[in-house]
């Protein structure tokens, strides 16, 4: 079972939360399609009951964001 978070972040809030990600930068799509893609893959059979965090570091960080509007989106499959 696959869980996605994805965030909506308004032009103000995006900049001053970029400087807080420890790379800089938003993901691209193409880097957290490669870890879905990853996951689906008999190498990553073994794999099992763990949260796998693609964020460029920011879960390092205390309450990214507290201080930030934003509105949290999830997505579920039951494909895997």
């Amino acid at each position: 079972m696959f869980f996605f978070f994805y965030v909506q972040i308004s032009i103000e809030a995006r900049g001053g939360l970029e400087e807080r990600i420890p790379l800089r930068r938003f993901a691209d799509p193409s880097e957290i399609a490669h870890v879905v893609a990853f996951m689906c893959m008999p190498s990553a059979s073994y794999i099992t009951g763990t949260i796998i965090t693609v964020d460029g570091g920011i879960s390092t960080h205390l309450s990214p964001f507290a201080c930030l509007p934003i509105e949290i989106e999830s997505f579920q499959s039951d494909d895997a």
